[in-house]
This record gives C-alpha cells, sequence and structure tokens, in this order.
C-alpha cells in the first residue's frame, strides 16, 4: 500500500475486551472498519484509545506491567495524540496539549484564588470551553468562540507588527507571511462545507455572524445540522493537533449522512497528516473517494476482512451489512430504487421491467444518486453492470427535479409510484380481473380521487409552500392534525409563524407572499378538480395515501395487496402512463 503513513492495526478479544474482533491488517492514512451492529466496531476503537503506553492509555498498577490493549497500532499511527469523537457529537481531547487562551485576568484570578476567600475558585477559559464540550449547543458555541478570540489576538497582534516592520523597512520584497487563526480556520472550513454562507467574526465582541443571500443572521438561526458542524470544527480546531489520530464512532449517528460525508472530507483533507479509523455501519460514509481501507467485521469468532475489492465479500455477510451491493455486483442491469428490500417500489420496478432487469432498493434519494452517477466506490463494485436510478417526484421543485435529471436519474411523472396503480382505468381493470367487487363502476373510482383530492387539497398546497423554499415547520404540540381540518385562519397563521421563524435565513419572504403562495397552489388544486384533471392531480397530489384508499373500493386490503394483486393479473404495456414510464427506464439503460 502506497503512502508515508501506512501502518498495521491488530485487534483480539482478551478477558478485558471479550467482545473485540479478530483484525490483522495493513492500513491507510484513512481507514474505515466496517460492520453490523454487534461485530464490535466501537470495541476496536475503545480498546485503541486505552491502549497502555499511549495518550490517554490505561496504565498497570505500580510495579505491575500495563493492562494489556486488545487493540493496537504499529507506527507512525501509534503515540500520537488521539481525538476520540463518539457518535458525531462529542469531542474528547487528549490533555495537556491545548493552546489555552490568554485572558489574564480570569489565569491570575484562578492562580491566586485562596480558601479563605470563600466561594469555588474561578475558572479559567480553558476549564470554561472543556466543560461546555457537554453543555447545551448554544453555550458550547459560545465559550468556543470567546476562546478562539482570544487565541486569535496574539496572532493579529504578530501580524500587526510584523506588517510595521515591513513599511518601516521601506516595504522590501514580498510582505510578511501572517498565520492563519484557529477562528479563521473554523470559519473557513464551514464555508468550505457550506458554500452558501460566510461567518464573519468581531474577536472585539467575540460574536459570529452569518450571511448568506444578501442576509445577516446569528448563528443561533442556523439549522440544527449547520451548528453540530460549526460545534465539531471548533472542537477539533481547539482539541487537535495537525497529526492527530482521530479514532471515531459512528460519524453519521448525530448527522445527515451526506453532511457527515463533507465534514470529514474537509477535515481529512484540511489535515494531510492526520490519521483517521472510523467505525461505522453506512455503506455511503464507507464509500467516499478518500477513503484508502475499509474492513468489514465479520461475526465474532471470525477475523475480519481487509476489503481490497468489493467482490471479496462473502455473499451472506454482504447481504447482512451491504444490503444492496451484493445485488448489484452480480446483475448486469440494475434499477436503483428508494426504500428498502420488501418495499412497494421494490415489487412494483420488477413487475414493470421483467426479470431482465434486477430492481436494487438503496434507502435514500442520495443513495440512488450515488449508484446511478457511479461515485466514490461505486466504481468499484459496478463494472460491467448497467444502473438506472428512478426517484420519486414528491413535493420537489421544479429546480430540483432538474438537477436530478441532469444528474442522470430518471424522475417519475406522478408523485410516487403508488401513484401510477391510482388511475381509475386501471383499478377498474384491475377489479374486474379480480371479480370481487363486480357491480364497481369506473366512475365511482373517479368520483373517489377527486374527493381524496380535494380532502387533501391544504395539506398538500402547504407542503408544496414549505418545499418551494426549503422550509421547515411542526406545531409545539407536535405533528399537524390535519385529520382535524384546520381552516385557512389556522393555516395561515402557520405561514406567519414559518415566514417569522426562517426569514432571516432565506430572504425577504413575507408571510404575506406565502400566503398568496398558499393559495395559488390550493387554487390549482381545486382547478384540477373541477376540470377532472385526473392526470395531472396524480403528479400533486400524494399517492400512499390515495392509493390506501381507492383500493377499498376495489376490495383490496393494502397498497402491498395492490401491487400482488396488479403484477399477476395486468401487463404494464396495456396501460399509457406505466408504459410511458417503462420505456424511460428501457431508454436509461439505452434501448
Amino acid at each position: 500500500m502506497p503512502g508515508e503513513l501506512t501502518f498495521r492495526l491488530t485487534a483480539s478479544s482478551n478477558a478485558q475486551w471479550p467482545g473485540c474482533p479478530s483484525i490483522d491488517c495493513e492500513c491507510g492514512r484513512i481507514t474505515v472498519l466496517l460492520g453490523a451492529n454487534g461485530t464490535g466496531k466501537s470495541q476496536v476503537l475503545k480498546a485503541l484509545a486505552k491502549a497502555p503506553g499511549t495518550p490517554g492509555g490505561t496504565p498497570g498498577p505500580r510495579g505491575a506491567p500495563p493492562t494489556p490493549s486488545a487493540a493496537a497500532l504499529t507506527a507512525p499511527a501509534a503515540g500520537r495524540k488521539q481525538v476520540y469523537v463518539e457518535g458525531g457529537r462529542v469531542v474528547t481531547p487528549f490533555r495537556g496539549t491545548l493552546n489555552l487562551p490568554q485572558i489574564l485576568n480570569q489565569i491570575e484570578s484562578a492562580k491566586n484564588w485562596q480558601p479563605a476567600q470563600g466561594g469555588q475558585r474561578p475558572k479559567t477559559p480553558e476549564e470554561q470551553y472543556e466543560a461546555s464540550l457537554t453543555n447545551q449547543m448554544s453555550q458550547r458555541l459560545t465559550h468556543g468562540f470567546q476562546k478562539l478570540a482570544v487565541e486569535a489576538d496574539p496572532h493579529m497582534r504578530r501580524s500587526h507588527a510584523m506588517m510595521q516592520a515591513w513599511q518601516r523597512g521601506g516595504m522590501q520584497g514580498a510582505p510578511p507571511h501572517c498565520d492563519e487563526t484557529p477562528l479563521d480556520k473554523v470559519l473557513r472550513r464551514f464555508h468550505l462545507i457550506f458554500p452558501e454562507i460566510d461567518l464573519k467574526s468581531d474577536s472585539a465582541n467575540f460574536a459570529v455572524s452569518c450571511h448568506r443571500g444578501g442576509n445577516s443572521y446569528g448563528v443561533d438561526a442556523l439549522s440544527d445540522g449547520e451548528r453540530q458542524v460549526l460545534a465539531m470544527l471548533m472542537d477539533l480546531t481547539c482539541c487537535a493537533p495537525p497529526d492527530a489520530l482521530f479514532l471515531i464512532d459512528e460519524p453519521e449517528l448525530n448527522l445527515h449522512p451526506l453532511l457527515a460525508c463533507r465534514l470529514w472530507d474537509v477535515i481529512e483533507t484540511e489535515l494531510p497528516q492526520a490519521i483517521f479509523v472510523y467505525a461505522t455501519h453506512c455503506i455511503s460514509f464507507a464509500m467516499r473517494a478518500n477513503v484508502e481501507t475499509q474492513i468489514l467485521l465479520r461475526p465474532l469468532g471470525q477475523p475480519a476482512q481487509l476489503l481490497p475489492d468489493i467482490s471479496d465479500l462473502d455473499p451472506q455477510q454482504a447481504q447482512e451489512f451491504l444490503g444492496a451491493i451484493p445485488a448489484i455486483a452480480i446483475a448486469r442491469n440494475v434499477v436503483a430504487v428508494e426504500g428498502n428490500r420488501d418495499s412497494f417500489d421494490a415489487v412494483f420496478y420488477q413487475w414493470l421491467l421483467g426479470d431482465e432487469y434486477k430492481v436494487v432498493p438503496l434507502g435514500a434519494c442520495e443513495s440512488v444518486c450515488g449508484a446511478a452517477r457511479g461515485a466514490g466506490l461505486w466504481n468499484k463494485i459496478t463494472l460491467g453492470v448497467r444502473i438506472a436510478g428512478v426517484v420519486d417526484r414528491d413535493y420537489r421543485t421544479d429546480a430540483e427535479l432538474d438537477k436530478l435529471r441532469n444528474d442522470g436519474l430518471v424522475v417519475l411523472d406522478f408523485h410516487e409510484a403508488e401513484s401510477y396503480l391510482c388511475e381509475p382505468a386501471l383499478l377498474y381493470a384491475l377489479s374486474q380481473n379480480l371479480g370481487i367487487k363486480p357491480g364497481l363502476l369506473q366512475a365511482e373510482l373517479e368520483k373517489n380521487l377527486f374527493e381524496f383530492a380535494g380532502k387533501h387539497a391544504s395539506e398538500t398546497a402547504f407542503e408544496r409552500t414549505k418545499r418551494a423554499f426549503n422550509y421547515r415547520f411542526q406545531l409545539s404540540s407536535g405533528k399537524i392534525d390535519w385529520g382535524a381540518n384546520p381552516d385557512r385562519l389556522t393555516i395561515e397563521g402557520w405561514l406567519a409563524t414559518m415566514a417569522q421563524s426562517e426569514v432571516s435565513k432565506l430572504g425577504a419572504m413575507s408571510a404575506g407572499t406565502l400566503i398568496k403562495l398558499f393559495g395559488s397552489e390550493k387554487e390549482r388544486i381545486e382547478k384540477l378538480i373541477a376540470t377532472r384533471d385526473a392526470t395531472e392531480l396524480l403528479r400533486i397530489v400524494p399517492g400512499k395515501e390515495m392509493l390506501a384508499e381507492m383500493i377499498r373500493l376495489v376490495g383490496l386490503r393494502s397498497p402491498a395487496d395492490c401491487i400482488n394483486s396488479v403484477s399477476a393479473n395486468m401487463k404494464p404495456d396495456d396501460h399509457p402512463h406505466l408504459s410511458g414510464l417503462k420505456q424511460q427506464l428501457l431508454t436509461a439503460f439505452g434501448k
């Protein structure tokens, strides 16, 4: 394995670590331990963190040898200062090497304090910061900014003195190089992860402001994910030397997987001399382009497996952990869809295309995009495999749909897969085949479709309004109860509340503008109902709930019963919209 930062990782169980797996692998600078729950991923990282003779290690009793560890690293990973990150949230720094802020009055007060003075000894700035690592996010950010701003002060003073000396010397040669302050590093790294947001510091007031799209707002107005990333960057900048050994347990646990990928991609790039060992069961995180080594942890008692190529996977282990990937690796034509193995989508698309094509549910839309584009390690497992990705239209905006199409995905013409079975003509034909409700008329199904759309018009318009501006909204009491039929005044109150909480981040979007957009969306739905435009309604109104209601007229109990009955009794080519979708997918395969 090329590279100066290659090392060997070994692990085995012992009396203190009975759940530790057996590992003996050569590793690169960025290594991922992959494993299902219960395979000992976290045990390995904890054993490494407590290895004797390393920072944070476990010494033996006086006069006794050190307590044996279950895991070890060879040089150059061994002996480095460690930073342990648990669950993508809590950073545990090594002790004794933090670059502490020099706030003289606080330090002097803490140093000179005597018990006779009464009360408690004042905390130094670093004590306040370290205590805040486990505190609420707002307090954690406040203490972190104070610490970083004070650390920046001597940097700025030195830079100012160097610049003055250069000017006094007649500005001969190049201007002096000024080192980047820790605070500047945090703000720059945050911008790398969120390019649309600029963070600017006011060192005099220990404050940071956010700037996006011409608007300014405070850090408290950042989303939960954005604040979590900011706190992580702050902690890592404060706690980690450039050549640290990072031990990261489940980095995606408290962050969206894509956000976790972006965060650690940036940190890995910014710290090229650091070594990273991750433990995760998130395949998209393990498949990042930066990752050099993947180690698959097997059931206890079986040795771990180095994965130079996905084809080396044991089929049963691969199915348990990697889920869809073995199916992709052995297929020639793969349709990557959202959902899970037992979902409606998997059965629907298999019926639509037939056995020549392997339908593989990959969960989230982002995974479908990655497979369709061949991004990251998908290249390793998709050699010789043609993949077409298909995603729901959902409430996505036209701009979002265009981006998905540009990424090579097939976007449904209807709201979601279930919507295709809501066509009255199809359900009527199904009822005739099944013979359960022989007296059912197609007109009854059409009436049911329009009644459903009318009943859910406000909810659909509200969701489309939210999506248009990427707004989030939830009542303090919990999920909105649309079954209670809230009146327009109540909905407009929600829109006003949403505008109040989001406007500072996303532009001067007044409550009146949101209410107007909601009104136009609802008016559009009502017009489609009045003109009996079922096709356009199937693009807008959610299909899962609609299908669940309409199939009762046919005598079926669930959407699963419906797709099973359709696949056994009907042909896609007999129905224009299904035939059109089938052709879209075949075209994606070049047919």
